[in-house]
């Protein structure tokens, strides 16, 4: 009974240590996100992906200056995914910053897009400071959920990174009830941030010691 009680005991706590430990960089930039992964459905049943490029990262600290940040994620003669500046999104001047442009250079229209985040470390961040709700990931800021004007096109979230808080998630899925078809232009906004898991606190190191000892000693008695 002590040693369930210890082990219980020993799993909150590591696990209170993991979220307290949980390092958010935000909000990225498109000269950030190297290694997005990005995914093409097409109305054939085919899919095409590719991994998000560096393509300039001589911006300033402003959103407009931040422009000069950008990246991009492309199949030559299919499709091409860019964003530019902070994907938080602003406006200046009447001019919106930061948003995503899918293009798509194929005779078959894109039923649907994926932005997955899970081996490079990147996540959507849907909420900010206004919204209320579930509790935020310390140290995430604000953030902004799928908002795009293209017809039909409806964003869903995926591989949420913490139970414990309901803003970030590893994968964002856009779906096209009617595909986008050759020669069409999507544009749409989604913030973005870095989580980083560093190595295990001196405290997750103190509770594997304990649950070792706990273990040793159960033999020793078994024994006896």
């Amino acid at each position: 009974m002590i040693r369930k009680l210890i082990l219980t005991l020993s799993l909150l706590a590591l696990t209170n240590a993991v979220h307290a430990s949980l390092i958010v960089t935000s909000p990225a930039t498109g000269a950030d996100m190297v290694g997005l992964e990005v995914t093409i459905n097409y109305e054939d049943n085919t899919s095409s992906s590719a991994l998000w490029q560096l393509v300039a990262d001589n911006g300033g600290l402003t959103p407009v200056a931040a422009e000069g940040r950008s990246g991009r994620a492309f199949v030559d003669g299919e499709w091409e995914l860019s964003q530019a500046g902070y994907t938080l999104g602003a406006i200046d001047n009447g001019i919106f910053y930061g948003d995503w442009v899918l293009n798509n250079f194929n005779s078959v229209g894109i039923t649907s897009l994926i932005l997955n985040g899970l081996s490079s470390g990147f996540v959507f961040d849907v909420l900010s400071e206004n919204d209320g709700g579930p509790e935020y990931t310390p140290g995430s800021g604000n953030g902004l959920a799928f908002v795009t004007q293209f017809a039909g096109a409806v964003g869903f979230y995926s591989d949420q990174v913490d139970p414990a808080f309901g803003d970030l998630f590893y994968t964002l899925t856009v779906d096209f009830s009617a595909p986008v078809q050759s020669g069409q232009e999507v544009v749409f906004f989604a913030d973005v941030d870095q989580v980083t898991v560093p190595a295990p606190s001196t405290l997750a190191i103190m509770i594997c010691g304990l649950l070792i000892a706990v273990r040793r000693s159960s033999k020793v008695l078994n024994k006896a």
